[in-house]
């Protein structure tokens, strides 16, 4: 498929409802995207973002010339027939791959409507991805000229459109059945980490001595009440134990695999004592 046009306008300027994305926005997510390239791209660090925004679709959307562009459906929920969330893959990019190693290509992901004649695609976030000159399994590569519209403008309808449904609607819903495949394992983790919050039980000691005829370790340790008490004994009997001393140090840290740097204001150590 060749010698159709893909025609993209600007985000607005300002917010119309909660979830549409500004021209600022869009700037951000670019300033985001590069901020591991900010020598080779100085233009997307500046804080007017709405600028960013305009420079940037100004080298990704190359007016002048076709280009061959991997596109696919990202949404998230299944809705195609009213709009998807476009992305749009470029490999070896001849503005950024000219700084950024080929592996690695330029992605746009967008707003683009499913349910009109004159479909228009609004950039809404920008990341780096994967640069395989392939199209995935998800993807469809098109040879394609971009075309920017200017605000409240339209395509012509005489010219061909690749956004027609009939191409946008054939993109594999592959994240919203990758989300629905995952759905059910989601839910597992989510109950297994609540029953692992309900089981692990925890106690301050003041004190530890090793007992060297029985070859155990006895705490001094602090319960809220009896009750507290016995239900930490419980949990203690039928799970491994770990036990941690804090100390204040002074001196510059030895390197030790056994014992654990955490580092704020003040440096601390954390040495397992006992476990099992």
């Amino acid at each position: 498929m060749t010698g159709k046009t893909v025609y993209f306008r600007l985000p607005e300027t300002e917010q119309k409802h909660k979830n549409s994305v500004t021209q600022e926005m869009l700037g951000k997510s670019i300033s985001r995207a590069f901020r591991s390239y900010k020598a080779q791209f100085p233009q997307y660090s500046s804080k007017e973002y709405e600028t960013v925004a305009k420079q940037f679709c100004e080298d990704f959307f190359l007016a002048d010339e076709a280009i061959i562009a991997n596109f696919a459906n990202l949404s998230l929920q299944d809705n195609s027939e009213k709009k998807i969330s476009l992305s749009i893959r470029i490999s070896s990019h001849p503005v950024f791959n000219q700084h950024i190693p080929h592996n690695i290509a330029v992605a746009v992901i967008g707003y683009c409507p499913t349910a009109t004649v004159s479909p228009v695609f609004i950039p809404e976030r920008v990341f780096l991805t994967h640069g395989g000159m392939d199209a995935t399994a998800y993807e469809k590569q098109v040879e394609t000229h971009f075309y920017q519209l200017q605000e409240n403008s339209y395509p012509p309808r005489s010219q061909p459109n690749l956004l027609y449904s009939d191409f946008t609607k054939s993109l594999p819903a592959y994240a919203a059945k990758t989300k629905e495949r995952l759905s059910g394992w989601l839910d597992f983790l989510t109950f297994k980490n609540k029953l692992i919050k309900h089981k692990t039980q925890g106690l301050r000691y003041l004190n530890w001595q090793f007992n060297e005829q029985t070859g155990q370790v006895h705490f001094l340790v602090i319960a809220e009440d009896e009750q507290v008490l016995k239900k930490a004994r419980a949990a203690f009997s039928r799970q491994n134990l770990h036990a941690f001393i804090c100390m204040l140090l002074k001196e510059k840290l030895p390197i030790n695999p056994s014992v654990f740097y955490y580092l704020k204001k003040t440096p601390r150590v954390w040495r397992v004592l006992s476990h099992n």
